[in-house]
């Protein structure tokens, strides 16, 4: 029996690139997206979860006010073999992490919410000398996959970031919130208006970001936000030593 062109062309492709875990980069068999370690290594946020901080029910300390958002959802904590990968995805030129972590956030979004009420996909934005600099917006990237998976329009241009400020990461709690005060506007306001809107981000730690674009767009007329991101932050006192793999 011959092997068909395409046949040929796939195993070149795959000799040429190989597939690797999204968390690690190491190489795997065809169709494999995660290692067998990093699966293990995965914590995952076990249902029923608090809509407001994402985190499982036993890990919510309850001291978060009311977040302006519906909801947020998040397959992920923010540790181990996930904390690897997002930061392969945004900082080692990993665009096609997206797939997989958008995957799984579908997933967990069919889960948390029997009937997603969405009408469009937006995320957080980057300035766009950052976004030339790294090549791709992350966020973004996420949004476009999920409109695929859950069959709606993504419009990835309905938020402005008007100038830079310094990375999250670096901050503390109460400067996190000031620095993204004030930061994004509605480019579109038109896109939201009256919309059920999913926010889209990588990673949720104090919320101040998510918070803050969820305003912008309640401003600009959407009707109501749910966010979404691959993972999120726990207090350290909350953290368990056995993680939950995949």
């Amino acid at each position: 029996m011959k092997t068909k062109p395409t046949e040929w062309l796939d195993r070149l492709l795959s000799i040429l690139y190989p597939p690797r875990c999204v968390c690690c980069g190491c190489v795997l068999p065809a169709g494999e997206r995660l290692c067998e370690a990093c699966a293990a290594g995965a914590v995952r946020i076990q249902p029923p979860a608090c809509p407001q901080c994402g985190c499982r029910v036993e890990d919510c300390s309850g001291k978060h006010g009311k977040a302006p958002y519906e909801a947020i959802v998040a397959p992920f904590y923010y540790e181990g073999a996930v904390r690897a990968g997002i930061h392969r995805f945004k900082f080692r030129d990993s665009p096609q992490s997206a797939g997989f972590f958008a995957r799984e956030m579908e997933a967990c979004i069919r889960k948390s919410l029997a009937e997603p009420p969405f009408e469009l996909i937006t995320c957080v934005p980057m300035r766009p000398e950052k976004e030339k600099e790294r090549g791709y917006n992350q966020s973004a990237l996420l949004a476009q996959e999920l409109a695929t998976l859950l069959g709606l329009p993504a419009d990835c241009h309905t938020l402005r970031k008007l100038f830079d400020t310094p990375a999250q990461h670096e901050l503390a709690g109460e400067e996190r919130r000031g620095n993204v005060f004030g930061v994004f506007e509605a480019a579109r306001p038109e896109a939201v208006a009256g919309k059920t809107v999913l926010l889209c981000d990588d990673v949720k730690t104090t919320g101040a970001t998510l918070e803050e674009c969820t305003k912008v767009l309640q401003l600009a007329g959407a009707k109501a936000v749910f966010c979404a991101c691959i993972a999120i932050t726990r207090k350290k006192e909350n953290q368990a030593h056995e993680p939950a793999g995949l």
